[in-house]
C-alpha cells in the first residue's frame, strides 16, 4: 500500500475550514458550530440549488415535538365597510422527530495535493466548500423526496436515494389524511413533457 505524507496544504485547508467554527472538545470528541458559521452553512446550502430556496429550514430545540407555522400565502390587505379590514392568520403544525444523521465526504492526501497544486489554497478551499455545500443540499433533496424510513445503519448501496436515511415528504404526504394530498393522476409538466 502506498503511503503519502499529509501535504502542508491539508493543514492550511483544515485551519481555513474550521476558522469560523467554535470547537469545544470533550471526552466524546464532539464539537459545536458557532451561530455565525452555522448561518453561513445554512445560507450556502439554500443558495446551492434552485429548489433549495423554496424549502423552509427551521431550528428546533427538542428531539421530538411539533413545528408551528403561522400564516399562509394569502391576501391580508383590503378594505371593509364594517370597520378595519381583517383576516385571521392560519395556524398549523406538524409533528417532527429528529434522528442522528451524519454528512461527511473525504479526499485522499494524493487527490488533495493534486487539486491544491492546480490553483493554490484559495482555489482548493473554494472547490471543496462548493462541492460539500452542493452535496449536502442534494442529499437533503434526495432524502426529502425519496426517504421512506429511518434505518440503523443506513445502506447507500441498497438505497442510493436515501430511502433509509429519514422519512421524506412523499412518505409524510402518503401517511397524512390517507394520502389525500398525493396526486395519483397522470401529470405532464410543460409542453410535450419538457420541463424547463
Amino acid at each position: 500500500m502506498a503511503r503519502a505524507n499529509p501535504p502542508a496544504m491539508a493543514g492550511q485547508f483544515h485551519a481555513n475550514f474550521i476558522g469560523g467554527i467554535s470547537q469545544a472538545f470533550d471526552n466524546e470528541k464532539s464539537f459545536s458550530i458557532s451561530e455565525s458559521a452555522e448561518n453561513q452553512l445554512r445560507i450556502s446550502m439554500l443558495e446551492s440549488g434552485w429548489m433549495m430556496n423554496n424549502i423552509t429550514l427551521l431550528d428546533v430545540d427538542e428531539l421530538q415535538g411539533q413545528c408551528i407555522e403561522i400564516g399562509e400565502s394569502t391576501l391580508y390587505t383590503g378594505r371593509s365597510i364594517d370597520g378595519r379590514f381583517n383576516r385571521e392568520m392560519k395556524v398549523s403544525g406538524s409533528d417532527y422527530s429528529l434522528a442522528d444523521t451524519d454528512s461527511c465526504a473525504s479526499l485522499s492526501y494524493e487527490r488533495m495535493s493534486t487539486i491544491a497544486n492546480i490553483g493554490g489554497i484559495e482555489h482548493f478551499t473554494q472547490t471543496v466548500s462548493d462541492f460539500f455545500g452542493m452535496a449536502i443540499s442534494l442529499d437533503m433533496l434526495r432524502i426529502g423526496l425519496n426517504g421512506q424510513r429511518i434505518a440503523y445503519p443506513s445502506d447507500p448501496v441498497t438505497n442510493p436515494k436515501g430511502e433509509d436515511v429519514n422519512i421524506g415528504w412523499h412518505t409524510i404526504a402518503k401517511d397524512f389524511n390517507n394520502g389525500s394530498q398525493v396526486i395519483t393522476d397522470e401529470l405532464t409538466l410543460g409542453e410535450g413533457g419538457e420541463f424547463p
